[in-house]
């Protein structure tokens, strides 16, 4: 339990000061991608925004899955991020292509939303403590 916490107080850590590292990175966009337009590097930008703002989510669920998987729980991330993806992450991204008008930037940023109450899960899970398996035993 001690290692859990310890994991994930470091998941947010990191995850934060990973999106300081990817915010950082959006003014190398220029530099690193100057043979593209203006237009794809603008598009490049704010992807990489994107990505950097959802990194403490993603850095703090994998810790999640990480603590369930090393108690013995492979179930909670099969469930947890396997059915978000299936049946919310690609039937929402396809509805967003066919009925709105938005970029692909935009649709993924709100799509990915689906992280938190994927962590809120999670963490419901992770506190009923079916993550503790005895794998000596079995």
């Amino acid at each position: 339990r001690k290692e859990k916490l310890w994991l994930l107080n470091g998941a947010n850590f990191f995850g934060l000061a990973m999106t300081g590292v990817g915010l950082a990175t959006v003014f190398l966009v220029p530099l690193v991608f100057r043979n593209l337009s203006g237009q794809a590097q603008e598009i490049c930008k704010q992807m990489v925004f994107v990505l950097a703002v959802y990194m403490p989510a993603w850095v703090y669920i994998n810790g999640q899955f990480a603590v369930s998987r090393a108690g013995g729980d492979t179930v909670m991330g099969m469930l947890v991020d396997g059915i978000g993806h299936l049946f919310i992450t690609i039937p929402g991204i396809f509805a967003m292509a066919k009925f709105t008008s938005l970029g692909p930037v935009a649709m993924y940023a709100i799509i990915k939303a689906v992280e938190f109450p994927k962590i809120a899960i999670a963490t419901w899970w992770l506190k009923k403590e079916r993550w503790l398996v005895n794998l000596a035993a079995k």
